[in-house]
């Protein structure tokens, strides 16, 4: 049987650097930060007291409060960004034929944000959207109820992988002729003092608390840990057949995908990136295209000591020679972690630079790690005409994963 093709024709973006795709996109490749010092609640406890925070969010632009009243920001987040999307690829609430359509979303932590506000206020056993704002299979009840989709629903955990994981999921089952369209992405809104403290404890965390917008800085040799964001990433996939049948704009195909797990350490990559390495060859292999085609790479640079070494040895395991060819960069120096959207909005941006033949920069990169030598497009944007790209993940756990796409030809 002849493989479908998958194409993407609609994106929705909820982020530190905007929420819409063009705010994100124009602040992406202006190399904007969007990290400040926390401002949801007093941070002085802890070594870590900077985020990308979302300015300037109101659910009621996109839907009426009533229906989406008493859900997780994560949650809401996540909504919006899927109208967007789907008002992006042109389909109407009542073109949607809701049996039939995927859902696949990816999360990393769950209502953090609800489970903080329950316990402040100590309504335990009084509210009754707790159990629907904090597990992560909520998401699939609040997109059936929004958008009425009654499909195939999947929810994906793992870790900062599941953004990709999700998309990687979607592409797979219209792939294989499950369905004919997909709604994907993640969603995260980790800014809370549970979640702060339980990467902050293990030193996870960057704590450059006096110049925020340099507290991220993967590939850096002043690099010290992540920073916390927040965020979703939507997007429609489709069979391309079915796009084209209905006159749909394309954005581009969506070639090849890869999942392993290091089987190593919950928090640590292996030093040598090997595993990673093979999800990139795995990702290639199953896109059909040669590594030498590959011209752009959004990797997971997180900015820890550990990872972004290990990632670049991935790099030149998976790539060879061509490792030193191909141009590199990383969305956390700009707008931080957001956990299980990370993989969302990094592919994102790898759709919006295959068909802009623009890379965005991975801002300060003044004094790249000797370990980090590859072309990590440090401090400024460039041109560069691509035909496939690629975004890289890892999640904690050991999950590594990867995605190819390619120019609509």
């Amino acid at each position: 049987m002849k493989q479908r093709k998958v194409v993407v024709t609609g994106i929705g973006v909820v982020s530190p650097l905007g929420t819409t795709v063009p705010e994100f996109w124009g602040n992406l490749t202006k190399g904007v930060s969007a990290i400040e010092r926390i401002s949801r609640f007093d941070p002085d406890c802890f070594r870590c007291q900077v985020a990308g925070q979302i300015r300037d969010f109101q659910i009621e632009r996109y839907f009426k409060r009533r229906d989406v009243q008493n859900i997780d920001l994560a949650i809401q987040y996540a909504l919006a960004a899927a109208k967007m999307a789907l008002a992006d690829a042109e389909i109407r609430e009542e073109q949607i034929v809701r049996e039939e359509w995927g859902v696949i979303l990816g999360q990393t932590v769950g209502g953090a944000l609800t489970g903080e506000k329950v316990l402040n206020e100590q309504q335990l056993f009084q509210n009754h959207n707790l159990y629907l704002n904090c597990v992560m299979e909520s998401n699939l009840y609040w997109f059936a109820n929004v958008f009425g989709f009654s499909g195939y629903a999947s929810m994906i955990s793992t870790g900062c992988a599941a953004g990709t994981d999700a998309i990687g999921c979607g592409f797979h089952k219209i792939r294989e002729g499950f369905m004919d369209i997909a709604v994907v992405g993640g969603m995260e809104a980790p800014i809370a003092p549970l979640t702060l403290a339980s990467f902050d404890v293990i030193g996870g965390l960057a704590k450059n608390n006096q110049y925020p917008q340099r507290a991220s800085c993967p590939f850096s040799v002043e690099r010290d840990g992540f920073v916390p964001a927040e965020g979703a990433g939507i997007l429609i996939l489709e069979e391309l057949e079915h796009a084209r049948q209905r006159g749909a704009k394309i954005y581009g195909e969506i070639k090849g995908y890869g999942n392993n797990s290091n089987a190593y350490h919950m928090t640590a990559p292996l030093p040598e990136g090997e595993r990673l390495g093979e999800v990139i060859q795995e990702a290639i292999m199953d896109a059909g295209i040669e590594k030498e085609e590959i011209g752009y790479i959004n990797a997971h640079g997180s900015s820890t000591p550990l990872n972004d070494i290990a990632e670049t040895k991935a790099i030149k395991y998976a790539l060879s020679e061509h490792a030193y060819q191909v141009s590199i960069s990383s969305n956390k120096s700009i707008m931080g972690h957001p956990l299980g959207a990370a993989g969302a909005l990094e592919f994102i941006t790898v759709i919006l630079s295959v068909n802009s033949g623009m890379i965005p920069p991975t801002i300060n990169l003044d004094h790249p790690d000797p370990e980090c030598d590859l072309d990590y497009t440090p401090n400024q944007c460039k041109c560069r005409k691509i035909k496939h790209a690629m975004s890289i993940s890892s999640g904690f756990g050991g999950v590594n994963c990867s995605l190819v796409f390619s120019k609509y030809a």
